[in-house]
């Protein structure tokens, strides 16, 4: 799994980002696509959909979309990795981030985090950005992205608690 830890508002989100921007965002996107023919022509992903069967939110059609609360589900920072479990403790995904001390601040007093989980999120491993011209440009790059997956159907979202 690589993931992004955002800002409510980061530039990389679009303009207002999931959930009208009320907590800090986690964008979570499995390293392998696990694609499955569904008999009629199409393809869906077999991660997404299981996910979304236990009991994880529901595919967002654009990223300032709101989303629903993953009930039980939570998100915590354990021995530096990020986990997110289901309502059972089952473990969903994890993965090494270091987190911005802002954005477990925020993530801390909203008492959960927006998380979006599926594929082309915009997700980068970091470094060589030399100048803030350069961030923009990425930001919306990023941006431009995670939109479209949101449109082909490619990114899940759910609001869960945040467990430290």
């Amino acid at each position: 799994m690589i993931a992004r830890a955002l800002p409510a508002g980061h530039p990389a989100l679009g303009t207002d980002g999931p959930d009208g921007a009320a907590a800090p965002v986690l964008l979570c996107e499995p390293r392998r696509a696990l694609l499955i023919d569904d008999g009629a022509g199409s393809e869906t992903e077999l991660q997404i959909e299981m996910i979304v069967q236990a009991g994880f939110g529901g595919r967002i059609a654009e990223p300032s979309a709101d989303v629903d609360t993953a009930r039980g589900w939570t998100l915590r920072l354990l021995d530096g990795e990020l986990q997110l479990s289901d309502q059972e403790d089952g473990l969903w995904a994890r993965t090494p981030l270091e987190l911005d001390p802002a954005w477990s601040a925020a993530a801390a007093a909203a008492g959960h985090v927006v998380v979006l989980y599926g594929f082309r999120l915009g997700v980068r491993q970091s470094g060589g950005i030399a100048d803030a011209s350069a961030q923009t440009d990425t930001d919306a790059v990023d941006a431009e992205e995670l939109r479209g997956a949101c449109a082909h159907g490619w990114v899940v979202a759910a609001r869960v608690d945040w467990a430290g």
